[in-house]
């Protein structure tokens, strides 16, 4: 039972890590919309 609290946790952290990176990508692609959106306009 221990071993598998332990690949629980970890399966948490990596999930926790793999969320603030597509974040963090998601907000690069605004960013890039709105330049792109300014000069067609």
């Amino acid at each position: 039972k221990g071993k598998k609290k332990t690949k629980r946790q970890i399966k948490k952290k990596i999930k926790k890590k793999k969320k603030k990176k597509k974040k963090k990508k998601a907000r690069k692609k605004k960013k890039k919309k709105k330049k792109e959106s300014t000069p067609s306009m």
